[in-house]
């Protein structure tokens, strides 16, 4: 049998076992074919046994300075508490490095979205001018993060956002953010300091 040929039939089975593209499931196969972890045998299998491929969830990762070694460089990070939740449940994480060049080769490989917290966004992105409460902006996440999530939208992906990422959903369609709560409810217990927050009760009308 060509290589060729069994590539075709276990994507084929992968696809139905998982409901995925074929396409999709082809270029999976090829990968997996030529790894030393597991063969094609693995995903003609899966059409019995059901696919043992975690879904790939991506994560937006901070492009921030960071210290290791003798090293003191920029980096990608994200904290290990993100790929720790993913992992239990079920998923395999990738941090994706913010970026203004392929959100949509990135989100065509994933098979959900995970949007991290973090600093605030840039005032000036829903027209509004920064407020003395408004922390420092990241314009080079802003940039790189915005074309990713469309991306994922367009593509009715699932995403799960989180603080920062609630806020940019908004933002993107169409929405604004009041930048500094206390001036619309008074003041309310949120944060003791930058980075270290406590919980309380919403009210959602």
């Amino acid at each position: 049998e060509r290589p060729e040929d069994r590539w075709q039939r276990a994507a084929r089975a992968l696809g139905q076992a998982t409901g995925l593209e074929e396409s999709r499931t082809h270029r999976w196969v090829r990968q997996l074919e030529e790894s030393d972890d597991v063969g094609t045998d693995a995903c003609i299998d899966s059409e019995n046994k059901g696919s043992s491929l975690r879904p790939l969830i991506g994560i937006t990762g901070y492009m921030e300075p960071a210290r290791w070694g003798r090293w003191h460089k920029a980096a990608v990070l994200l904290p290990a508490t993100y790929v720790h939740a993913v992992e239990a449940a079920g998923g395999r994480a990738m941090v994706v490095p913010p970026s203004t060049v392929g959100a949509g080769e990135v989100i065509g490989s994933l098979d959900g979205l995970v949007c991290s917290g973090g600093s605030d966004l840039d005032p000036s992105i829903y027209g509004h001018a920064p407020h003395p409460e408004t922390g420092p902006v990241k314009p080079v996440r802003d940039a790189g993060e915005a074309p990713l999530l469309e991306a994922a939208l367009d593509r009715d992906l699932p995403v799960l956002a989180i603080c920062r990422g609630m806020q940019l959903i908004n933002v993107l369609a169409g929405g604004t953010l009041e930048q500094h709560l206390p001036d619309r409810t008074g003041e309310i217990e949120h944060r003791l300091d930058r980075g270290q927050y406590v919980l309380h009760d919403v009210s959602i009308k």
